[in-house]
């Protein structure tokens, strides 16, 4: 009861101490006020008794300018507002808030005057590149030295941008020249601001416009880049402004020159063109060289930015060669004469022309080989034929104008003449040798056409063998055919005439044998039995009946055993043509009977297949018959087309007492042989036995034993299961297991049985699948008096179960190593567990029918000390593995004490007191000073009146509220002063970059983090301060901070890259929400794409510099071979660049 009393002492003297700790919480709003304006000061109680608090308002020299007091309801706010007086000094103001009973705070505020700020410009309109004097003054003047910025945006656009900064003079005037060199032509919007001082506020301009531009010359173009020398071209160039793409005309412009000559406006076309003609081959160019802009006031100052300048190449034809591959050819042939034209200017070939000889030859292909026009030319008739040109057309410049250097050339068109042809023998025996010969000239000049000069000539395909002035060939043929032959083609070395006239024809010889066909009336019959054979013979080639004489191989035809016989003719004697080839055809007889080649006996299925085959070869009957004994209901079996017959068979259709059953064939139905030989199949009867020796629930062994008695059956058997380690068993033959019973029935049953004996039929299948065992292992389990009692000790209380046990075994299955499981649970979790084996305790091997106690005081199970609540005791039988053989349960009570709850009261107090403690300077600007206690002391209070009701209950949850709460009040404030320090450090470090960094908006929003917390709200503060951390961390990374510093260097980029860094800024924010939702790998990649980014972005101005600074130096040094083409490639880049198609920019950059 002393230590009950002295604990509630220590709580009630912790609660005095944490109320008078307590101390105010001052806002002052606005910071910054204007004179005539209000300041409020708002003093919020923490205490739960009202206070008494002065207010005292200084200015900067000291000096009272306000004083009052207010009365503080307990954890109430009250607000007391001061208006400025119109006569107030400038400067820093102190707030001095002193309480009874809360103690003293000091706060401050800033009187400041209202400013403006002018801007004017020194001219309106100018050309690109020239300076704009921008200028104005402050008033009232803040004096020397404070920074005015001046923003621009182009007009139409909302977004302004920082074009430049300058600081004031002593009398507040400031002054800023604009190079308008790098900005795009058009009409801006500028304006000034300054951000205010200590004295005075910020104010902004009004806004003033300047117009830039600059006169462009856009392209060239001539009506053809290449025509005939002496005609008359124009030169046209078009004009335009750069801001707005309008045309520069005689209106807005007095004069234009192209390569020093006036120019003439067009209105129709909005060009200016000059007239030009050449008299003399030659390449010129085409420049505009000046121009007096008069409408925009940008006078002389233009820029040529025309893909290329306008040329013209003056222009002829020459024709320079003939070219024939071939002067001596075939006639009827297509021969081509190559016409090789070039242009005068730079001797290039004519590649896409069309070229007349004689007048009626016509070619346009090119020949890259001969660099000249394919003409194809022919003749049929043999002669000389020669060839000119006559006629030309230039596809691709249109040019009229030809100069001839060439002559004609001539071709001679030639045939080979075939003049006479024999052959060796015009019918004889197939594979014989046989010639066909020929003679041939040439057609031109009668000369003999000879194998001189390496001269082929090829008959009927084959290359053939010349022999005193004829050609042939050596023909043969493995089969009877009529062969022809004619000459199909030369090879001419020599001329290379290759042409044919066939004053002969196609010559033949006939390939022949005699056929000898011989035949059987029947192919197939019984042993004993005459066979019929007949010869029928003729020449192959054309039908008609052989002349001669022929001789058999075998005269039997009669045999009483099975056995095939082939009759064919082995020789003759042919008188008509001498012939000694043939061929015989062979008659096969087979002399046979039926016999049952193969069966095989299915008996999961109860049936039989066999085949049915012909003795003397094997083949199996094409459908018949076949007689079945020892089977009831089976007499005789229809076999089908494939010999294979069947029948289907039950145990009971088994003739009793039999030994086989046998297969007699009948017939068969194509050839109706009827004699047969007869198979038998043995029938045994299947014996299954199943042997169960059983120790105990644990200890079972099955042992299984299938036989036809004595020899073992090829059974394979699956045995259905219910016991504790197997469910089913699958065997074959004898084998055997062992088993584990779980509690309650285990059966042993034949499932499945699988026969694999197919060469005998089995009976007793029926009887073995009938077979089952059965083994029940039951316990029952009665109690009496099974309590938790309390036993006293000298240091604390304990807990013991007592009672008594009674075991029965109601099964018929010997019970064994048993385990007792106790286990002591509160709101599912285990407080006690114990485990015991009951043979431990003399509680062995249990019979079916016997019955034994246990007293549970034996067990010696002591448990420890337990907390308040309501117990589950359960209890368990168990044996192999944790099977549950018996379960039952019953609950206990254990009451709580006053005491258990005052050490967390206790700490709830500590807690709050220590944070009251903590103050942060770092948080004071965010109007946090300390941890927020509020919802904790809530809590505190409550559990205090619980505690001092008796609810212990309700005590212990509000003092765990309390303590929660402050924990997460205290994480909250920790976590802020880690995210304000960086913060603090990005605007300090980036302060004049924080939007193009895309830090202002997370910067801006910790206010709404602020304002969380100061609403207790702490879960969902810590949750966005998580984010903020991992935005921090991101932050500091070396690939952000190398972006950064890219980014703010951009100023050195090339003035079109600097409205291209939003693509920058729009992948850091990309990247910042993606590390804030701890998406590190996507955030990294947007990362790295943004670094890629902006150096290709730096490459590309670097080649744009370097490519300009490279064209000024040769303009400089008067080096204009290859000038243009580097402007025109300067230019690609710049509108590359602007498009921004950095790659397309970068290689235009290098070309130039």
């Amino acid at each position: 009861m002393t230590k009950r009393y002295f604990l509630i002492g220590m709580i009630v003297l912790l609660l005095f101490a944490f109320f008078v700790y307590a101390i105010p919480t001052v806002i002052i709003s606005p910071s910054e006020v204007a004179r005539g304006q209000t300041v409020t000061i708002s003093i919020a109680s923490n205490i739960s008794t009202e206070d008494l608090c002065a207010v005292e308002i200084r200015n900067p020299q000291e000096i009272i300018s306000y004083l009052t007091q207010v009365n503080v309801s307990p954890y109430s706010t009250v607000d007391v507002k001061w208006r400025v007086p119109s006569n107030a000094m400038l400067g820093l103001y102190k707030v001095y808030v002193s309480c009874r009973l809360m103690g003293n705070t000091i706060g401050n505020f800033r009187v400041k005057e209202y400013s403006t700020i002018t801007i004017n410009l020194d001219k309106a309109s100018t050309y690109k590149g020239d300076k704009i004097k921008i200028y104005g003054t402050i008033s009232p003047s803040p004096g020397t030295g404070y920074a005015v910025k001046i923003y621009y945006r182009k007009k139409g656009t909302t977004s302004w941008n920082l074009l430049g900064s300058n600081t004031t003079l002593s009398d507040g005037s400031y002054m800023f020249y604009w190079n308008t060199g790098g900005f795009d032509s058009g009409t801006y919007e500028l304006k000034a601001s300054w951000s205010g001082s200590d004295l005075y506020f910020g104010s902004e301009s009004s806004i003033k416009e300047a117009h830039i531009d600059l006169v462009i010359v856009q392209l060239y173009m001539v009506d053809d880049e290449r025509i005939d020398i002496n005609s008359v071209e124009k030169v046209y160039a078009k004009l335009i402004y750069e801001s707005d793409g309008a045309i520069v005309n005689s209106t807005t412009c007095s004069d234009v020159k192209i390569n020093g000559t006036s120019a003439i406006y067009d209105s129709s076309s909005g060009t200016w063109y000059i007239t030009v003609s050449e008299s003399s081959v030659k390449l010129t160019r085409y420049y505009v060289t000046s121009v007096n802009e008069i409408a925009r006031n940008i006078g002389g100052v233009f820029e040529d930015r025309a893909p290329q300048p306008a040329q013209i190449i003056w222009d002829r034809v020459v024709l320079q060669k003939y070219i024939i591959e071939d002067d001596r050819v075939n006639v009827n042939s297509t021969q081509i004469v190559y016409v090789r034209l070039e242009y005068d200017y730079d001797n290039q070939p004519l590649t896409s022309a069309t070229v007349t000889l004689n007048g009626m030859f016509t070619g346009s292909t090119y020949n890259g080989v001969y660099e000249a026009i394919e003409v194809p030319v022919t003749n049929d008739t043999i002669g000389v034929e020669c060839y000119r040109l006559t006629s030309f057309i230039d596809n691709l410049y249109g040019l009229t104008e030809l100069h001839v250097n060439a002559s004609p050339p001539c071709i001679i068109w030639d045939a080979i003449i075939v003049t006479s042809g024999r052959v060796s023998d015009d019918r004889a025996d197939i594979k014989s040798v046989q010639k066909m010969f020929f003679k041939l000239e040439y057609a031109y000049d009668g000369a003999p056409f000879n194998d001189s000069g390496g001269r082929k000539v090829y008959i009927a395909g084959e290359e053939a063998t010349y022999s005193t002035s004829e050609w042939y060939i050596e023909i043969t043929s493995p089969v009877t055919v009529e062969k022809t032959g004619s000459v199909t083609g030369v090879d001419d070395p020599v001329l290379g005439i290759t042409a044919i006239i066939d004053r002969v024809g196609p010559l033949s010889i006939i390939f022949d044998r005699v056929l000898f066909e011989v035949s059987a009336d029947k192919a197939r019959i019984e042993v004993g039995k005459n066979a019929t054979i007949r010869v029928k013979a003729y020449y192959e080639f054309d039908k008609k009946p052989f002349v001669g004489t022929y001789q058999l191989n075998e005269y039997k035809t009669e045999f009483n055993e099975p056995k095939v016989v082939n009759y064919y003719v082995i020789s003759m004697d042919e008188t008509k043509y001498g012939l000694t080839a043939f061929i015989s055809t062979t008659a096969t007889v087979h002399f046979d009977k039926l016999k049952i080649s193969w069966y095989e006996v299915n008996n999961n299925l109860g049936n039989v297949r066999f085949r049915v085959i012909y003795a003397s070869d094997g083949t199996p009957i094409s459908g018949g018959a076949v007689n079945v004994g020892g089977v009831f209901g089976v007499s005789t079996i229809t076999v089908d087309s494939d010999g294979f017959g069947g029948f289907s068979f039950d145990e009971n259709d088994i003739e009793s007492g039999i030994f086989y059953v046998t297969l007699s064939p009948k017939y068969d139905n194509k050839w109706n042989i009827r004699v047969s030989e007869v198979t038998q199949i043995p029938v045994k009867k299947l014996q299954f036995n199943i042997k169960v020796d059983v120790v105990n629930q644990e200890d079972v062994h099955v042992k299984i034993e299938p036989t036809y008695s004595p020899e073992v059956a090829d059974v394979e058997y699956l045995l259905n299961i219910t016991s504790a380690t197997k469910y089913e068993y699958q065997g074959r033959k004898i084998s055997e297991f062992d088993l584990v019973f779980k509690p309650g029935l285990n059966t042993i049953r034949v499932s499945t049985l699988i026969i694999h004996d197919n060469d005998i039929i089995v009976i007793g299948k029926r009887e073995a699948l009938s077979k089952k065992l059965s083994f029940l292992v039951s316990l029952a389990v009665e109690y009496e008096n099974l309590v938790l009692s309390t036993i006293i000790t000298e240091h604390e209380e304990l807990y013991k179960l007592t009672g008594n046990y009674l075991f029965k075994n109601n099964g018929n299955v010997t019970l064994d190593n048993l385990y007792l499981e106790i286990s002591i649970v509160k709101n599912g979790k285990e407080y006690a567990k114990f485990k015991r084996k009951l043979k431990d305790y003399g509680l062995s091997v249990l019979k079916s029918g016997d019955a034994e106690y246990l007293k549970l005081d034996d067990l010696d199970i002591d448990l420890r000390t337990l907390e308040a609540g309501t117990y589950n005791v359960t209890n368990r039988i168990t044996y192999y593995e944790g099977l549950n053989l018996v379960e039952f349960s019953f609950n206990i009570v254990v009451y709580k004490r006053i005491e258990d709850i005052l050490p967390i009261i206790v700490e709830a107090s500590e807690a709050i007191l220590k944070a009251r403690k903590e103050a942060s300077t770092i948080l004071k600007g965010y109007g946090i000073e300390m941890v927020d206690t509020y919802l904790a002391n809530e809590f505190l209070k409550k559990a205090y009146e619980a505690f001092k009701a008796g609810n212990v209950d309700e005590a212990e949850k509000y003092a765990n509220q309390a303590i929660d709460s402050i924990k997460s009040s205290r994480k909250a404030f920790d976590m802020f002063e880690k995210i304000v320090v960086f913060i603090d450090k990005w605007k300090k470090e980036w302060k004049d970059y924080l939007e193009m960094l895309c830090l202002q908006g997370y910067i801006e929003g910790i206010n709404d983090l602020v304002k969380l917390y100061k609403d207790h709200n702490y879960k969902d503060a810590i949750d966005q301060l998580e984010k903020y951390e991992r935005l921090a961390a991101f932050v500091e990374k070396s690939e952000v901070r190398e972006t950064f510093e890219l980014l703010v260097n951009a100023k050195e980029y090339h003035p079109l890259l600097k409205e291209h860094l939003y693509k920058i800024k729009d992948r850091l924010c990309e990247a910042f929400n993606l590390a804030m939702d701890d998406r590190v790998d996507d955030a990294n990649a947007k990362i790295a794409e943004a670094n890629a980014l902006i150096k290709k972005m730096i490459e590309v101005s670097e080649k744009i510099k370097a490519a300009e600074t490279a064209i000024k130096a040769a303009e400089r040094d008067g080096r204009t071979i290859g000038l243009d083409g580097a402007k025109q490639k300067y230019n690609e880049a710049l509108e590359a660049l602007k498009n921004q198609r950095y790659d397309d920019a970068i290689s235009a950059a290098e070309d130039a």
